[in-house]
């Protein structure tokens, strides 16, 4: 089967990897809104960096240094998004979701505030932030119904942040229940798997920003 490697060593049951990298921005993006542009290209080079790295002890260091690059680079497109004349009203940045004082309607898991925490632990204290595990996803257990295998591979996951390093923060994004809910639900997701689907989402937006404001209606 062609796509086995990717769920084997991903978990990427739903192909956002492929879908992202079959997105293309427009030709004259990058032109219009420059640093906007370079924030997705690092983004998706430091990812692919890491979804190519065989998961495993030796490999946490290197593997945490292209997640640490790839969550800078992911949680700044916000930020370079107004420098390139991006508003608020934009598909692009109503993708950051709820802020602190707001319903939590639009991001119900905080996804962008979790990054944005974690990339802060992992450029200001150095912390982990992935881990290569094994854990059992739907994929395992076919594999095992099917007598393939009867374990599942290293994959690379989100590494849960000890209560020191988040006593070390000195403005923390979120609540402890906010971490918990966003804990329970994806933590267990393969870390390459979930910033596919979270990059590609964005970079749907951006498109989607691009049309509203460089075509004219």
């Amino acid at each position: 089967m062609a796509d086995a490697p990717d769920l084997d060593l991903h978990g990427d049951s739903s192909g956002f990897w492929d879908h992202l990298r079959r997105t293309s921005t427009p030709p004259d993006a990058a032109q219009l809104f420059p640093l906007t542009s370079d924030r997705f290209a690092e983004a998706e080079h430091f990812l692919c960096l890491l979804r190519e790295l065989q998961p495993s002890a030796n490999e946490v260091n290197r593997a945490n240094w292209y997640a640490g690059a790839y969550l800078t680079a992911v949680v700044s497109i916000f930020d370079v998004a107004r420098s390139d004349n991006i508003s608020e009203d934009t598909p692009l940045l109503r993708e950051r979701g709820a802020k602190n004082d707001e319903p939590e309607d639009g991001d119900p898991y905080r996804v962008n505030q979790v990054l944005r925490e974690l990339r802060n632990i992992r450029l200001h204290l150095g912390e982990p932030i992935i881990e290569p595990k094994r854990e059992m996803l739907p994929v395992d257990i076919m594999r095992t119904l099917e007598s393939l295998t009867n374990d599942a591979p290293l994959r690379w996951f989100l590494h849960p942040p000890d209560d020191l390093a988040l006593g070390s923060l000195k403005s923390p994004l979120l609540s402890p229940a906010e971490r918990t809910r966003f804990h329970d639900r994806f933590y267990r997701v393969p870390f390459v798997s979930l910033m596919s689907q979270h990059l590609y989402v964005l970079k749907r937006s951006f498109i989607e920003t691009y049309n509203q404001l460089a075509i004219p209606q």
